[in-house]
């Protein structure tokens, strides 16, 4: 079959700018046959796609998309759970070890390169053995391990499922789960096209869940024959080059599918606790309770994310952090599977463009919070009522403050002021001027038809614009306090315990107003280097100096721990690495300062980080080199396996501007 092929003008999805905009070529592969031909005789440069869930530019092609599931789910697409190699062409060591494992440890799962994780995760989680031309159901036929056929998961994954597949793990994509490595750790073989129309099965050697090799290689060949996709196949077992490809940002060419270790389904239980920073960083650096260990128990903290507030309270003094927990417990709760997976019904509903399950829920249901009424958040970004909900709840505090000549301090005012309140007794006067002001926004703003990103902006504007009248003091006091509302009120509500994807995957897929707005970066260190918690501390600095100049940064800043990765180019290239997100909403001014000043001090000599390859990353190509080459060498060692699939460079139709920008090119 020809690939479909359409002219379009193609844009960004997540950037408000026209930075991205593009008039591009777009293939729409359906199958193997398909990339093999696109790959054969380019007439352009090429670039792979799927979700474009990605901030960062090395996903925009200079030329040709080859779109591996069309984002508007209008085109064909490369999404299927394919069982033709897994347990066709299965190899008898592999054999071997799926029946002797005791207990099933790992299911090998095949599927091509545009699987949304949420579809994957729904599927492990329906039962794989449904299939009867699955792997689970030849283990159960065949080796009499029925096992096989339960309900499957994904060890980790990111905040947010809609990624494909591979456009997760080969940005370095990851949970925060302490003791385990990214996605891309789980990959155990790689189906790679590239430029000329080769293609490679790739597997580790020797290493992995399964320790042996997946495939036996003359049934595999005489699978993918050239008689039937133009191309034999060629296998390659080396973990140099596998290392090499898991996280390339796309450069060795188009993957079209892997196989990925899956694990037992399992339950989580999460809790989050409402704490300072001074408090989190003191146990960050000591490693003590209660931050690693569960709740009144020895049992290790399996997962852990904390969250900065970067607007200071306590007069300047503090900053508010929220400690998010997760650990497993016995046994197999089904909560959440009905809110985020759903029930496909009997007999099933069939996606004709993926040939998989519909699962009615996957990828179009709010996050999951145990409570079948929307979150704050999901009420903020359906309409901005929220905002405007604790705007006239932080003003009536403040009023009755000014009324009452200080006697009365609120809840909110004690935790953001210095000494209860006490230091905002001079203030009186021009507090009641700017409660008077924030009145008349009330009064006055478009609530209904606005964004959280048009009213945090138009609040700062009006807050901020105060300080002519007022003098600096007050406004700035005005927006601590509101942040700091808005902060604690994203951290709300008890513990919850639910199915593994239901509380990992914790996207909004019902949001159109608040994600797009976000800019956001991710930078990687070594967990024991102290320039990790400085780089916190510098953030919460150049907050507190930008808000004297009346500007403001509406976001937060998040670290999770995790182990290392054995992808050559990873970003967690440590043993114990903590990574550092800092997000915020676009359209607020300071937003774009403190963005702007994070990425610089990312890159900084000092600081030795190394950014996410998948979200804003402005390393230069000296700085990656010498981010990588520290570690054995592996920048040169990546280069070395890229010059092998390119013929030595003379292959680069998927090279893009970004990816020259940041030299991962053959030379």
């Amino acid at each position: 079959m020809v690939a479909s092929k359409h002219n379009v003008i193609w844009k960004r999805k997540h950037d408000r700018a026209d930075r991205f905009l593009t008039a591009a070529t777009v293939f729409y592969p359906t199958g193997l046959r398909d990339l093999i031909e696109i790959c054969s005789n380019p007439a352009g440069k090429l670039k792979a796609a799927g979700s474009h869930f990605a901030l960062s530019a090395a996903a925009i092609s200079d030329e040709f998309f080859i779109e591996t599931n069309d984002p508007s789910e209008d085109m064909p697409a490369m999404a299927r759970t394919l069982h033709d190699v897994l347990p066709g062409c299965m190899s008898t060591s592999l054999r071997q070890v799926l029946r002797s494992a005791d207990p099933a440890q790992h299911y090998p799962i095949h599927v091509e390169a545009g699987k949304r994780l949420y579809q994957l995760y729904s599927e492990l989680d329906w039962a794989v053995g449904r299939d009867p031309k699955s792997l689970a159901r030849d283990l159960k036929e065949r080796e009499n391990r029925p096992e096989y056929s339960g309900r499957w998961a994904l060890p980790t994954m990111g905040s947010a499922a809609q990624q494909t597949v591979v456009g997760a793990f080969a940005t370095g994509t990851h949970g925060g789960d302490v003791d385990l490595p990214p996605i891309a750790d789980a990959i155990e073989a790689i189906h790679l096209v590239v430029d000329g129309g080769r293609h490679f099965w790739i597997e580790r050697v020797d290493r992995g869940a399964f320790g042996c090799p997946l495939v036996d290689d003359a049934s595999l060949r005489g699978f993918y024959n050239e008689a039937e996709f133009g191309r034999e196949v060629e296998i390659i077992r080396d973990n140099e080059l596998f290392d090499a490809v898991l996280v390339s940002a796309g450069r060795f060419g188009v993957i079209y599918s892997v196989v990925i270790a899956a694990v037992p389904q399992f339950t989580l239980r999460e809790q989050t606790e409402l704490s300072t920073w001074k408090q989190v960083k003191a146990q960050i650096k000591g490693r003590r309770d209660p931050l690693w260990l569960k709740p009144q128990s020895a049992e290790r903290t399996h997962y852990l994310n904390v969250i900065v507030s970067l607007s200071p309270c306590a007069g300047g003094s503090s900053n508010s952090a929220g400690v998010i927990r997760r650990w497993k417990v016995p046994g197999l709760s089904r909560a959440g599977v009905l809110e985020r997976r759903g029930d496909p019904g009997s007999p099933p509903v069939m996606d004709p463009r993926t040939e998989s399950v519909i699962f009615p829920q996957a990828g179009r249901s709010h996050a999951y919070t145990g409570d079948p009424s929307p979150s704050m958040i999901e009420k903020a970004c359906a309409a901005a009522g929220l905002i405007q909900g604790l705007i006239v709840e932080m003003v009536d505090e403040v009023q009755e403050f000014v009324t009452s000549n200080g006697a009365v301090v609120g809840a909110g005012i004690a935790g953001v002021a210095l000494a209860g309140g006490a230091g905002l007794i001079l203030l009186i006067p021009q507090l009641a001027l700017v409660v008077i002001i924030i009145r008349a926004f009330l009064r006055h703003f478009d609530f209904d038809h606005s964004t959280v990103d048009d009213v945090a902006e138009a609040f700062r504007m009006v807050v901020m614009g105060a300080i002519a009248e007022t003098g600096l003091p007050a406004p700035t006091f005005i927006w601590r306090l509101f942040t700091e509302r808005f902060f604690a009120s994203q951290l709300s509500g008890g513990p919850r315990e639910a199915v593994s994807y239901a509380i990992m995957d914790t996207h909004d897929y019902r949001d159109r107003n608040c994600y797009p707005d976000v800019d956001s970066l991710e930078v990687f260190f070594d967990e024991d280097d102290p320039a990790a918690l400085a780089y916190i501390d510098a953030l919460i600095a150049f907050e507190k100096r930008q808000q004297g100049e009346g500007k403001t940064f509406f976001g937060v800043a998040a670290l999770r721990f995790m182990t290392g990765t054995q992808a050559l180019l990873g970003p967690q290239q440590w043993p114990r690495t903590v990574s550092i997100e800092v997000a915020g909403l676009q359209g607020v001014d300071g937003t774009r300062q403190l963005m702007n000043y994070a990425s610089w001090l990312a890159t900084d000599p000092n600081f030795r980080g190394i950014l996410h390859w998948g979200q804003r990353n402005d390393s230069s190509a000296t700085t990656i080199r010498r981010r990588f080459e520290r570690f054995s060498d592996k920048f040169r060692r990546w280069q070395q396996q890229l010059r092998r699939l390119t013929a030595d460079g003379d292959l680069d139709h998927f090279s893009n501007r970004q990816t020259r920008a940041w030299g991962l090119e053959a030379s």
